[in-house]
Order: structure tokens, then C-alpha cells, then sequence
């Protein structure tokens, strides 16, 4: 396993840097995935403390995490959006990057209100087969 320390970010890889290495365009891709992360931290982009969090919810109960990320080198900045997943968030803990919840919790459905029945005593109800 192979450790590469650069801008004070430690990666841990079990491949080159150079056979990882993946360039995110946001005019190609909405999203860019934990490997255009890496490579972009690997070549001198700084993150900021704050990560914003964006959670959609596809259908059901199937939710995605979408990481905000503002990356900056030198005077140049640039954001990017990641797609959630297990690299993605150990690097935003290991980093001790503070994340705040953009979205709003899943939405609910409308809940119809149900009077509840009053009992009739049994002398006093027309049952349909009589």
C-alpha cells in the first residue's frame, strides 16, 4: 500500500497516484465521484472547513448524499459537487471538515384526517342484508 502526503492531506491507495488520476469538468459531469476528489487535493486544490451536504431522495425511501465542496489554489477557486460514499465521507471526518445540511428531511406525504367513529348501540344500526 502506497502513502502520498501532499498539502497536508494523506491518502492511502493501494495504486499510482498517476493510474487513479481523474479530471472532473462541471460542464461534462454534474457530479464528480471520491477519485476526482483525490486527484484534485493531490495536485494542490484546498478545501474549506465547511462541506455542504445535499441529500435527494429518488423515490421510496432511496436517498443520495451529494458533498459540496469549494476548492481553491492559489487565487483560482471552483466548486465541487461529489457524490456521497464511504472514501468521500472518512476523508471529510479524517479532515475534521464541519458539514452542513443544506436539504430539508424527506419529504412527508399528507396525512388525511380520520374522524374516529362513535359506537352505536347494535339496536340502533341498519345493517345492509336486513
Amino acid at each position: 500500500m502506497s502513502e502520498y502526503t501532499h498539502n497536508g492531506w494523506l491518502f492511502a491507495i493501494e495504486e499510482d497516484i498517476g493510474d487513479i488520476y481523474r479530471h472532473w469538468q462541471p460542464q461534462s459531469e454534474y457530479y464528480a465521484g471520491g477519485d476526482a476528489l483525490a486527484t484534485a487535493l493531490y495536485l494542490g486544490w484546498q478545501a474549506s472547513d465547511i462541506v455542504l451536504l445535499e441529500r435527494r431522495w429518488q423515490g421510496g425511501s432511496r436517498r443520495i448524499n451529494i458533498y459540496h465542496f469549494e476548492l481553491s489554489r492559489g487565487d483560482d477557486t471552483m466548486a465541487m459537487p461529489v457524490l456521497g460514499n464511504p472514501y468521500v465521507e472518512r476523508l471529510i471526518a479524517e479532515q475534521g471538515l464541519r458539514v452542513a445540511h443544506l436539504s430539508k428531511n424527506k419529504p412527508t406525504l399528507p396525512v388525511k384526517t380520520i374522524r374516529p367513529r362513535v359506537a352505536a348501540p347494535a339496536s340502533q344500526t341498519k345493517e345492509a342484508w336486513t
